[in-house]
């Protein structure tokens, strides 16, 4: 399951491993890529892989629309 890092904090999970359910803040954080920003989320109980995350990339394009949105506030 992709999960936004943004936001994932405040979902709710279920572990399919062993069943623990929770929020994504108890969740563990396991491998990290730096080289795609993508980290796993693991169980708090089992440490299985429950979801993975990847942070939102900042691109010239990307920037420019925050940019623009930020004008119209």
């Amino acid at each position: 399951m992709l999960v936004d890092y943004d936001n994932y904090k405040d979902q709710d999970f279920t572990c399919k491993h062993c069943g623990w359910q929770g929020k994504g803040n108890k969740l563990g954080h396991g491998d990290f890529s730096e080289l795609h920003f993508i980290g796993n989320l693991d169980c708090l109980k089992c440490f299985e892989l429950v979801a993975f995350w990847q942070a939102t990339l900042i691109t010239p394009q990307n920037e420019a629309k925050e940019n623009w949105k930020t004008k119209l506030v």
